[in-house]
């Protein structure tokens, strides 16, 4: 069993066992050394980090899958054009597509703080999409809004979707990273004392250099 089973064992030696003749060398399944060794759960990044999961379909023509989609595929490129965040990949967050999981654990798997998720319902020539970013820590709800139009021109109302949602949940990702800044904890309390101690000086007015 040795090599497949992914378990720690301990040799305890030649065993006289019932009914065999000839001592066995018996072994020991170690589980408290199993938990000692597991791997712990991933860290966040030090970044924020954020998956825009598939959009739902409540259309009644299924064939409008592409075009909820297509909003998700536009408001990740979008996103990575943000260089302080880290955007989990499409093929990442379609993984989950279909499934009905919890949000914490899509994020946990995902490795991300924030989720974006929505939903996109057409109606004739109009069509209304709806988002809402959470916060995975607090469970809490950053933004929520909707955005409406008519499907004249499918490429102008994915970009207008786009720069509405990507417009609105950036400065509530900032606010909210901000936020935790302040609840975090300094570790090194020395570099603590000191940003203290420069806080006056950088509210003070300084000379204009001259020549």
């Amino acid at each position: 069993m040795r090599g497949a089973l992914d378990l720690p064992f301990d040799d305890i030696g030649e065993q006289q066992l019932k009914n065999i003749q000839r001592p066995v060398r018996a072994y020991r399944i170690n589980l408290q050394n199993k938990r000692a060794t597991s791997r712990p759960p991933s860290a966040l990044p030090d970044k924020p980090s954020i998956a825009v999961l598939p959009f739902l379909n409540l259309s009644d023509d299924p064939e409008q899958e592409y075009f909820a989609d297509g909003m998700v595929d536009e408001i990740i490129t979008s996103l990575c054009r943000i260089g302080w965040l880290i955007v989990a990949s499409r093929t990442s967050t379609f993984a989950f597509k279909g499934h009905s999981t919890d949000i914490r654990d899509i994020a946990r798997k995902l490795n991300v703080r924030y989720v974006l998720e929505g939903s996109v319902r057409k109606a004739g020539d109009r069509v209304r999409i709806i988002g809402q970013l959470i916060d995975v820590a607090s469970g809490a709800h950053l933004w929520a809004g909707r955005v409406e139009g008519k499907m004249n021109d499918l490429f102008e109302l994915q970009d207008r979707v786009t720069e509405s949602v990507i417009g609105a949940i950036e400065p509530k990702l900032q606010f909210a990273e901000i936020e935790r800044a302040k609840r975090k904890r300094a570790e090194n309390m020395d570099a603590y004392d000191y940003y203290l101690r420069t806080l006056p000086a950088s509210h003070r007015p300084t000379l204009k250099y001259r020549r």
